[in-house]
């Protein structure tokens, strides 16, 4: 009868702390919600004391979830925390390399905390790792960034090069870039290639008519007319 009881309570007790187990579970996710929900709420109106604070507080319960960590190191980095924002950010490029974002993010944080060694080293292992015009449109905005206009006009070159036939994307990059250190010339080449994607593209007509040109059908130029040695 003894060691029948004794079974007994062993298993009422199993039963409790598994109920306690899941009693515990259900809460930390609830607080996870509502922590997530308050800090990209800061995040996007730009309160971003309150998301460092909500999102360090999720990353204590969950630390590897990396747009977490990413909106994290943006949060401190516009706060002027540049070695808490570098940390998270690398985190971040390293928990998922092949997001753009958080390259991006990453190599904004070596800009703004001048080591340029260090940008060019980042920079190279980017075009290392892969050779894809997101990477080189990524090391372009990076390059840009930290005034390195020749290795940025260059990376974007390149990834016209890469997927300019096919996608409006680095072409639409490119054009930014020349109107940024005011190439009128070279910009209005690129807007005319975005007219061949499309022709009632809103961007393109008016950046062309601001610089002086009339959009049409005649002004469209094919890419592979104008693909631009990288």
């Amino acid at each position: 009868m003894y060691r029948k009881l004794t079974t007994t309570a062993l298993a009422l007790a199993a039963l409790v702390a598994s109920g306690c187990g899941i009693d515990k579970a259900v809460e930390q996710e609830r607080e996870l919600t509502q922590l997530r929900a308050s800090a990209d709420d800061a995040f996007v109106n730009r309160d971003y004391e309150r998301a460092s604070e909500d999102y360090q507080a999720y990353l204590d319960l969950l630390p590897n979830v990396a747009e977490v960590r990413y909106r994290l190191g943006v949060s401190e980095l516009e706060q002027g925390r540049l070695s808490s924002a570098k940390t998270h950010l690398a985190v971040a490029h390293d928990l998922e390399p092949g997001n753009t974002d958080y390259t991006i993010g990453y190599g904004r944080a070596i800009v703004e905390a001048g080591n340029e060694d260090e940008l060019f080293r980042f920079i190279r292992n980017q075009l290392e790792s892969a050779v894809t015009a997101d990477t080189y449109i990524a090391v372009g905005e990076i390059a840009w960034m930290g005034g390195l206009h020749d290795e940025a006009e260059r990376a974007y070159r390149t990834a016209v090069t890469l997927a300019g036939s096919t996608s409006v994307t680095p072409h639409r990059e490119l054009a930014y870039f020349y109107q940024a250190i005011g190439d009128a010339e070279s910009e209005i080449e690129r807007w005319r290639v975005v007219l061949s994607f499309d022709l009632k593209d809103i961007e393109a007509n008016a950046r062309l008519r601001s610089l002086g040109v009339i959009p049409g059908p005649s002004m469209a130029l094919q890419p592979n007319d104008v693909l631009p040695e990288g």
